[in-house]
């Protein structure tokens, strides 16, 4: 560093590293700017002590230092996304001030940027100024309608907002039949379920020549739906002519959670339109054992030759793993399908959701129980992650993770927005835990063997 005699270097140096240590918890913002008054070298450094900082005070240093920069940095982005994740609520008015330089930086950095402005205007309570509301609105709606990779975490960012102004932007890329499937299948599950436009988008695309992940996303939205419509259920079950094996167990799942459904995809499974091992699938037997006992009596007749699904599993599980040494994957390769795949829910390297548990640290895990939780996510499910029903007195219900009592009351999270239910003891009937994983079991088949290790290589990849 410029002007400083090695024992200062050294000083700073160790600073720094106790800085980290403890989350910077003894350096305040005041001590971060004396660090990089220095010299421009030193200002860059604390800059990238400060991204790696989890503190108000980082966030409150990274605003002087964007803001007394003559020209916009190249990563004002993640700059802009750490301070409005670390900001705290009180404070947030000042992120304001960063709208005009992020106004001439790369649409790539003002993507990151509006991407945790979204992380934060989805948190309860939690309001953004109408400026930067209005800004990120436009950036992520921009990134819609661009290349696959930013539009889905354009759709991801979006999900959990439920913004009236979203839905026709989300409904044209759903629609938009030269997007790429990733960009379709993102941005319908983005839409709002059980709206009736979603569904009549969703009807379309299903019923359309699309890729089959749209379909399979449109199958998925379809069977968030308490009661599918005739078009909807007529969808549902046209489309298994022309499905592969993955959409086909989507189809039988979003029919299995109506009885209505149910009994039309016991009436394709009588017919020999439909595979009988399909009813004994795990998740789809889980919906059929909510049905009525005539409902649930016919599927059992049906299945009464189909072998275990469990067995099954592990047979594709071990042919998986007999598959490894055939192949050379690639990290670079799995990051678009991280981002495709899984981002809407997990969170890993500081980007995606917080529906499923954090994948940091999962290289850690042995390659065998790696491929056994993709493939059959069912099998070790985090008790913090099993989907939760709650029957009210009223007949009403309502589903989560992530079980937890505050006072006389029960939280939930809701896994397609990530944000808290709150049920009053005194209102509750019944409470039910799902012995499923709500991650689809369709790895398999959704992603191809290659594609399958490009992804493990990824995930099992340190960071640079």
């Amino acid at each position: 560093m410029l002007g400083r005699a090695p024992e200062a270097d050294t000083e700073l140096t160790y600073a720094l590293r106790l800085a980290l240590k403890n989350h910077a918890r003894e350096a305040g913002a005041a001590t971060l700017a004396a660090w990089a008054a220095a010299s421009a070298g030193d200002a860059t450094r604390v800059a990238d002590l400060a991204l790696a900082l989890s503190t108000p005070a980082a966030a409150q240093f990274l605003i002087g230092h964007v803001s007394a920069a003559k020209t916009p940095d190249a990563r004002i982005g993640d700059f802009a996304k750490h301070i409005a994740l670390q900001l705290p609520a009180d404070e947030f008015e000042t992120f304001a001030s960063l709208l005009k330089p992020l106004g001439t930086a790369p649409a790539a950095q003002r993507l990151i940027a509006a991407e945790g402005l979204a992380t934060i205007a989805a948190k309860p309570g939690r309001t953004l100024h109408e400026d930067v509301a209005a800004w990120m609105q436009r950036e992520l709606f921009a990134a819609l309608d661009g290349r696959a990779a930013e539009s889905v975490r354009a759709s991801n960012a979006l999900r959990p907002l439920k913004l009236a102004e979203a839905a026709a932007p989300l409904r044209r890329r759903a629609l938009a039949a030269s997007a790429a499937e990733s960009a379709r299948a993102a941005a319908l599950r983005a839409l709002v379920p059980g709206e009736l436009e979603t569904e009549e988008t969703a009807t379309a695309v299903l019923a359309s020549n699309a890729p089959q992940a749209a379909r399979r996303a449109a199958a998925d939205v379809l069977g968030a739906s308490a009661t599918p419509g005739p078009a909807a259920r007529a969808a549902l079950t046209g489309a298994f002519a022309t499905a592969s094996a993955d959409l086909a167990l989507g189809l039988a799942i979003a029919l299995a959670k109506s009885d209505a459904g149910a009994a039309d995809l016991l009436d394709l499974a009588a017919s020999g339109r439909v595979r009988a091992t399909l009813l004994k699938h795990r998740y789809v037997t889980t919906q059929l054992e909510k049905r009525p006992a005539a409902i649930r009596e016919r599927a059992a007749e049906l299945t009464r030759a189909a072998p275990s699904e469990d067995a099954r599993l592990d047979a594709v599980i071990a042919a998986r793993l007999g598959a490894a040494g055939n192949h050379k994957p690639d990290a670079a390769r799995g990051a678009p399908l991280f981002t495709q795949h899984c981002a809407a829910c997990h969170r890993f390297r500081d980007a995606g959701g917080n529906v499923g548990p954090s994948l940091d640290g999962i290289g850690s895990r042995p390659l065998p129980r790696l491929v056994e939780d993709i493939l059959d996510p069912s099998r070790n499910v985090d008790p913090i992650f099993r989907l939760t029903t709650v029957t009210l007195k009223s007949g009403e219900t309502k589903s989560g993770m992530n079980l937890r009592e505050e006072n006389s009351s029960i939280a939930l999270t809701d896994p397609t927005t990530a944000q808290n239910i709150l049920i009053a003891k005194a209102d509750i009937a019944a409470t039910a835990a799902s012995a499923i994983s709500p991650m689809p079991a369709a790895f398999e088949t959704a992603l191809t063997e290659t594609q399958f290790f490009d992804l493990l290589e990824f995930l099992r990849t340190p960071a640079n």
